[in-house]
Parts: C-alpha cells; sequence; structure tokens
C-alpha cells in the first residue's frame, strides 16, 4: 500500500511540475514561431464556393450603335460569344428571310433586333424605343438633323439615308436609316449584305 501510494504521489508531481514549467495545459501551448505542435494541428477549415448570381445585361438605351457592332457585341461574333457580351440569351423572333436569322435580346431594350447569319452576328434593327448611334442619331430624327450629323457622309436616296463610314477598317458596312414624312422610323447597323434588305 504505502509503495502505491508513492507511485501515485510521484506522478501527481511530475504532472504539476510539467503544467507548472509551461504556465498553460499542454492542450493550449503554442510554439514561439506562432504554430501548433505537431499533435495539436487544427483542421483545415472548409469552404463553400456559391454559384455567382447572374448579371445584369450589358446592352440597355445607353449602349451606342456603331457600323461595327453595339456596346461591347462586335459584329462578326458568334452566337455564344455575343450572348456572353450582352449579358443576355437571344430570342428567335419572326420576320426572319432566308440565310438570316432575327433575334432579340432576352433583357434589353425595346425595339432592338439583331441579324444572325451563318452562326454570327451580322447586324442589327432598331425600330423604336431609345437606342440611338455613337453620334447620337435615332427614332423620330429628322433628315435634317442626320445630315448635320453626318455631313457629307450620309448619301440619301429617296426614302433612305445611308452613314457610309470612311476608314478602310469599316469597309462594307454602313447605317441606313428608313425616312417617314422625313423623320427617322428604323434604322439598320452592321454589314452591307444584310444592313441594306434587312434580314
Amino acid at each position: 500500500m504505502r509503495l502505491r501510494a508513492l507511485l501515485l504521489a510521484t506522478a501527481l508531481a511530475a504532472t504539476a511540475v510539467t503544467t507548472a514549467c509551461s504556465g498553460q495545459p499542454h492542450d493550449r501551448v503554442l510554439v514561439e514561431n506562432g504554430t501548433l505542435p505537431p499533435d495539436l494541428t487544427m483542421p483545415k477549415a472548409t469552404t463553400t464556393t456559391a454559384a455567382p448570381p447572374r448579371g445584369a445585361a450589358a446592352i440597355d438605351e445607353t449602349s451606342p450603335v456603331t457600323t461595327a457592332g453595339i456596346g461591347p457585341l462586335q459584329f462578326g461574333t458568334n452566337v455564344a460569344e455575343a450572348e456572353k457580351a450582352a449579358g443576355t440569351s437571344f430570342v428567335k423572333v419572326d420576320g426572319s428571310s432566308a440565310g438570316c436569322q432575327r433575334v432579340r435580346l432576352e433583357q434589353g431594350p425595346d425595339g432592338l433586333q439583331l441579324f444572325v447569319s451563318k452562326g454570327s452576328v451580322v447586324g442589327l434593327e432598331v425600330d423604336s424605343g431609345g437606342v440611338s448611334t455613337r453620334s447620337g442619331a435615332g427614332i423620330g430624327d429628322t433628315l435634317h438633323q442626320l445630315s448635320a450629323l453626318f455631313g457629307k457622309q450620309l448619301v440619301v436616296e429617296g426614302d433612305t439615308a445611308t452613314f457610309v463610314p470612311k476608314d478602310a477598317s469599316d469597309a462594307g458596312t454602313s447605317i441606313v436609316f428608313d425616312l417617314k414624312g422625313g423623320n427617322v422610323v428604323r434604322f439598320r447597323a452592321g454589314q452591307n449584305s444584310v444592313v441594306r434588305s434587312g434580314c
């Protein structure tokens, strides 16, 4: 009995010395470099990545129309890339011709349609709403206003007025304004093959 009591007292004394030297229980001791001892490493935290929220459409009434495209969407871009640039999907609409499909933006300005041919966006048409060209020409403008904006680059033939760009990089493109009673009722921009006659 005395031997068992002596061994127990020795073990308790050793534990007390270890605790006293560390100043705190072993399971709370940090090494000097700020990391935990190997037997006390913390489990790795797990993180969950949420799906990114769907962004707003990148094209609205403030997006300028040029002979090269509208806002971030460039003519000549395939449908998948064009939808990504527009920030929304395309929806087919009636009124297409052979070899050319009209589409509208699922989220986008009223009165805007795009022309798709051979899998790529080749032009657009605006027949209402507030979408305008980079120079500010839009629905309701007069022929006089168009002439003031485009000068000698505007070619007038009957009830149509065509802006013909001078830059070599814009060759084969134009913006055609349809007039009624001297005012713009619709306009098309893009490649001449579809802009002159429509889609």
